[in-house]
């Protein structure tokens, strides 16, 4: 088994472009992955690399999934 890289929330704040505030609304919404416990008691977490991959993924496919048309010209 490999280890995983754990990401600070600087990095996935870097990564993904969301603020602080957003990455645990969506947290709490469901949107977002949850973060994992750096230690055993330890307030400190962090999120696995392959899981805000994932996430950028779905998003993504999301965008191309409800692209919007082309809008038809007049005439």
């Amino acid at each position: 088994m490999s280890l995983q890289r754990i990401l600070r929330l600087p990095a996935v704040m870097e990564i993904t472009g969301l603020g602080r505030s957003a990455i645990f609304k969506a947290v709490a919404e469901n949107r977002f992955p949850p973060p994992v416990p750096l230690a055993p008691g330890c307030r400190a977490v962090g999120w696995p690399e392959s899981d805000i991959a994932a996430h950028q993924k779905q998003c993504i496919a999301l965008r191309n999934k409800t692209k919007a048309k082309p809008k038809r010209s007049r005439g």
